[in-house]
């Protein structure tokens, strides 16, 4: 790859990604389309080719929030466990908890509160280490939401 088409490669990342993120924001996964999946695809492999692993963390998480809301179950827990695995590999505890508050909310909508729990507890843990107010009161919210939901 030149270095003349890294930055075109890198803005077609980012733009692929806020699609994403704004089509599961707007509730509009039905409108993804082959090429789109194409597309994100495309993303993955070239970020896994470059190295840039911290923009691959939320592309994977992104991806399973979309295959989740899908509710194509398999392929967004592959994902998320693949953005697990790299954050905790490289280590990058706020991705770790980000991901870990993502695989909380696929348990969650399988019905599996359990394994919701365990990984929300997780996700708090390390938002305490870390002293991170961003994602915590999501978190307690959704830990909050799981408690009502079940007997």
């Amino acid at each position: 790859m030149s270095l003349v088409a890294q930055p075109r490669d890198q803005t077609r990342r980012l733009c692929i990604q806020e699609d994403l993120a704004r089509l599961i924001r707007q509730g509009r996964c039905h409108v993804l389309n082959r090429r789109t999946r194409l597309r994100e695809d495309r993303v993955v492999a070239l970020n896994g080719q470059q190295r840039g692993r911290r923009a691959l963390l939320d592309i994977l998480r992104v991806r399973g929030l979309l295959r989740m809301e899908q509710r194509r179950w398999r392929e967004a827990e592959d994902a998320i466990e693949h953005s697990l695995a790299l954050a905790c590999s490289m280590p990058f505890p706020y991705a770790e908890a980000k991901a870990l508050h993502v695989c909380g909310q696929l348990h969650g909508a399988k019905h599996e509160p359990q394994q919701a729990r365990e990984k929300y507890t997780r996700a708090l843990s390390i938002c305490d280490e870390l002293g991170e107010g961003l994602y915590r009161p999501h978190i307690e919210q959704a830990l909050t939401q799981l408690g009502q939901a079940t007997p």
